[in-house]
């Protein structure tokens, strides 16, 4: 697993789920580190961290990536809905060679009264090669 193959399916799984779309549109689901210009709610995805466990072998090695999924509305509602169909699209979410799994969550308001929600998803899997 890399980074290139972690990228599109973090996406993927924001952006393939009807109940998460319908509330922020795909093209408002990006790993943009902010958006300018556009209206709420909109949401976006960081990699926050990537582990790798010791092993001897190369070819062995698992390999752990924690994609943060930022949600911003304009309201408490707006944001834990889509936080609430992000947690539920993350308990389900099956790929064959990854693990997906729920790691934290958090809300805040900020001073400008933007509602925050962030569901924190590990995305794990066996690599092959480095």
């Amino acid at each position: 697993m890399s980074l290139k193959e972690i990228v599109p399916l973090a996406l993927e799984m924001a952006n393939e789920d009807e109940e998460i779309t319908e509330e922020v549109p795909p093209s408002k689901i990006t790993f943009a580190r902010g958006i300018q210009g556009v209206s709420k709610p909109y949401m976006i995805l960081s990699i926050e961290a990537v582990n790798y466990d010791s092993t001897t072998e190369t070819e062995d090695a698992v390999a752990s990536y924690r994609i943060d999924y930022h949600t911003y509305a304009d309201t408490a509602q707006k944001a834990l809905t889509i936080h609430e169909k992000v947690v539920i699209k993350a308990k389900e979410y099956a790929l064959h060679d990854y693990d997906v799994r729920l790691f934290d969550e958090d809300y805040f308001v900020d001073v400008d009264g933007v509602h925050r929600s962030t569901v924190s998803v590990v995305f794990r899997s066996n690599i092959t090669h480095c």
